[in-house]
């Protein structure tokens, strides 16, 4: 885990506040060495305006809603054929303000694909099916960690939920995400998590846009971490950020940070026996 030393609960008012979580995905397990999940965190607060702020920088600069950093990166779509200096560059500085200008924090985890895939499930869970996709384990992971940071610096637990979970709609992986997130909300004890994630669509959340930003930028710095892109430097430098990995040298990706090992190793996993039983439910209809 990467953190650094400024925690979350610096920005808390006394009231218990709604945090907010925006969480974005970037890599596939089927084409690229790691995947991540990540986003931006803060008290709903620090939010307000948003929307109307980013989607005025985005028409200023004449882009359509939705940001989308892949189409950005590989200069398609609306970004086909943009000047580096006079569009592209004034467009990643003018929305990387509207970020940086906010009290809110890169939030993330990242899984070697590799490091997933070489994983003794049986040996750590043998009581329990293995985890589909990487993808879901950086979920857990960096929900895991929301919960724990909602909870720096508090003298006991509590028992209002707190943590709001913003994901963006999408087809492959949403089904299952939301059942891992219904089980953490049941197990967390701290009842920090609301107990359903929200889905929605990223044009109409420029939260999620922004965390588009984030898990690409993560993705990159890890895949590449001898080059400092300006996004990635804007939104790590001077902030509180949290970055959980797994099966990746920190020290390489990140010597300019502390590094904290954990020996949280808690996962939510189905049993083998509810797999079978899910399984003979579906034969029995045909």
């Amino acid at each position: 885990m990467i953190s650094s030393p400024a925690a979350l609960s610096e920005a808390k008012p006394r009231r218990t506040p709604v945090v907010q979580l925006y969480l974005d995905e970037s890599g596939h397990s089927s084409s690229h060495q790691f995947v991540v999940v990540a986003g931006f965190i803060g008290i709903a607060d620090v939010w307000q305006g948003f929307k109307d702020r980013w989607e005025a920088i985005l028409h200023k600069h004449g882009v359509i809603p939705p940001f989308h950093m892949t189409d950005f990166e590989a200069k398609k779509d609306q970004f086909k054929g943009w000047d580096e200096n006079t569009q592209r560059r004034p467009l990643m500085k003018a929305l990387m303000d509207e970020i940086c200008a906010r009290r809110i924090f890169l939030f993330g985890a990242a899984v070697s694909v590799e490091w997933f895939r070489s994983f003794d499930w049986s040996g750590g869970f043998p009581d329990s099916e293995p985890l589909a996709d990487p993808y879901y384990l950086a979920m857990q992971d960096v929900i895991r960690e929301g919960i724990r940071v909602c909870n720096t610096g508090t003298s006991s637990l509590t028992n209002e939920s707190k943590l709001a979970v913003i994901m963006g709609k999408q087809k492959e992986f949403q089904g299952v995400a939301a059942a891992y997130y219904r089980a953490a909300a049941r197990f967390d004890s701290t009842s920090t998590l609301l107990n359903v994630a929200t889905f929605v669509e990223p044009v109409d959340y420029p939260q999620l846009q922004a965390a588009d930003i984030a898990a690409f930028e993560l993705r990159w710095r890890i895949t590449r971490p001898d080059i400092c892109r300006y996004p990635w430097k804007r939104m790590s430098e001077g902030r509180a950020n949290n970055i959980f990995l797994r099966g990746i040298d920190s020290a390489n990706v990140f010597p300019e940070l502390t590094y904290q090992p954990t020996d949280d190793n808690s996962l939510i996993l189905m049993e083998r026996n509810q797999k079978r039983k899910r399984n003979q439910s579906k034969k029995s209809r045909f």
